[in-house]
């Protein structure tokens, strides 16, 4: 076999491991919760969704911290799961958060918490602005391999 063989035989396999890789992995759920008092306000189980109208409640944006709390699976190993979510306000970027979790052992459900601190109500934007305004995009990444991705609009209630 030639060079070029072996490259091609390779990335077809490094091809076909991604494609299950993303095959394998699924959003159980996701629940946001006030940080300092464990209360859920809001919990979705669908995330077979893009491009979607959701109803977070205005409570969230008074919590100093914000739990989010990710519960998923994984059939395949993956090494360096990421998550990075894109905030658009009237469709301009205003915000990026990153967050690592790393290794995901292959056939395991995992829950993954991550606190997030408020930056103050006189920071904040009233929610009648980020109401309708507000579109999150949701990114899960192992390297440069995107796993799941959705967007959704938010609406506070």
């Amino acid at each position: 076999m030639s060079n070029k063989e072996d490259k091609d035989k390779s990335t077809l396999i490094a091809d076909e491991l991604k494609q299950k890789m993303v095959e394998g992995f699924k959003i159980n759920f996701m629940k946001m919760k006030d940080g300092e008092t464990n209360e859920v306000l809001w919990e979705s189980h669908n995330w077979d969704f893009n491009n979607k109208d959701e109803n977070l409640p205005k409570e969230l944006l008074n919590c100093a911290v914000v739990c989010r709390e990710i519960n998923f699976s994984s059939k395949e190993e993956i090494k360096e799961l990421q998550l990075i979510q894109n905030f658009y306000l009237y469709n301009e970027l205003i915000e990026v958060t990153r967050f690592a979790f790393g290794f995901v052992i292959p056939n395991s459900t995992n829950n993954w918490e991550q606190y997030i601190n408020s930056k103050g109500p006189e920071e904040m934007l009233p929610y009648n602005i980020l109401s309708g305004n507000l579109n999150v995009e949701t990114i899960f990444y192992s390297g440069d391999t995107v796993l799941i991705k959705n967007r959704i609009k938010i609406y506070y209630k």
